[in-house]
This record gives structure tokens, sequence and C-alpha cells, in this order.
């Protein structure tokens, strides 16, 4: 009876022991459930807190691409009127190339003729003082 008793006891002891470590490892299975839980959280805001960047990202990148299209739209029509200005600026230095051209010939004429001379340093655009001799 008294082996039989020990070794009851043996057993209860063994059982007190496994149960003691099976609610050590339960304690230790929340607890990784609750860290668990916790990374899955820290996780979901991450992915969101990535997905708002990226929208913003997106945002700035749909800015940037409308702001470059509208200096590109710009520059284009600069160009465009620097060439209608280059086009008239040399038009009109056409037209007084041949003003003083025709003004070179005028005096070149005149001063064949002996008996027409201008005075007074004017231009053929203004009115000629002549003088006979």
């Amino acid at each position: 009876l008294e082996a039989s008793e020990r070794q009851r006891q043996s057993v209860v002891t063994e059982l007190a022991t496994a149960n003691q470590s099976l609610e050590e490892l339960q304690c230790r299975h929340f607890e990784d459930l609750g860290r668990q839980e916790q990374l899955e959280v820290q996780i979901v805001e991450y992915i969101a807190e990535a997905k708002g960047q990226l929208e913003e990202s997106e945002a700035e990148l749909a800015s940037t691409q409308r702001i470059l299209k509208k200096l590109q739209d710009e520059a284009s029509a600069a160009g465009t009127e620097r060439v209608e200005i280059a086009e008239l600026a040399a038009a009109t230095a056409v037209r007084e190339l041949e003003v003083l051209q025709a003004c070179l010939l005028y005096t070149s004429d005149a001063a064949d003729e002996e008996d027409s001379v201008e005075h007074g340093g004017r231009g053929c655009n203004q009115k000629k003082k002549k003088t006979n001799i």
C-alpha cells in the first residue's frame, strides 16, 4: 500500500508539474498572441501610413507634372513670340536699311550735282535746305 501511495504521489506531482508547465505555455501563448496582435495592428498602421504617403507623392507628382506642362506651354508660347518679335525686328531693320540706302543715294546724287548742296547735316527724312551756288 505504501508503494502505491508513493506512486500515486509521484503521479500527482508529475501532473501538477505538467499542469504548471501547461499554464506557463498558455500564458506565453497568450502573450505571443498579444504581441502578434500588436504587430498586426502596427503592420496595418504602417500600411495605412505608406498608402497615405503614396497618395501624397502621387498628388505632388501630378501637381509637378501640371506645373511642368504649364512651363513648357509658356516656353513654347514665348518661343513663338520671340520668333515673331525677331521677324518684326528683322523687317524693321530691313526697312531702316532701305531708308538709309535711299538717303545715301540721295546724298550721293546731290554731291554729284555741283549746284545743289545740303546744309545742316540733316537726314533725308527731314526737310532739305538747298542753296544754289
